[in-house]
């Protein structure tokens, strides 16, 4: 049976996994979106009024921005659910008889 702390400190783990899924899930969504947005002004030639620049070049950076933040997401759900795995063999290791 686990101690009051140690629940504690496995509940908190538990609800950092879920945050960072529900991140993920979100980034996800926003980078889909993010890409669409750069296809679109990519296929339209979207430019810029006053300096006729194209415009998909700071799509892209918004896109490759989204792209990079769902990878670091990703990589944090990967190592908070190792570190969740640790925590129970621990757990699971020093169990009172």
């Amino acid at each position: 049976m686990r101690s009051s702390a140690a629940s504690d400190v496995y509940k908190r783990q538990i609800f950092n996994l879920v945050k960072r899924i529900i991140c993920v899930v979100i980034l996800a969504w926003i980078t889909y979106w993010s890409f669409y947005y750069f296809y679109y002004s990519l296929t339209t030639w979207k430019v810029a009024d006053i300096t006729y620049a194209p415009l998909f070049f700071a799509n892209l950076a918004m896109t490759v921005g989204f792209v990079l933040m769902l990878i670091y997401a990703i990589r944090d759900v990967i190592q908070v659910t190792k570190d969740l795995k640790a925590y129970n063999k621990k757990v699971e290791g020093t169990k009172e008889v």
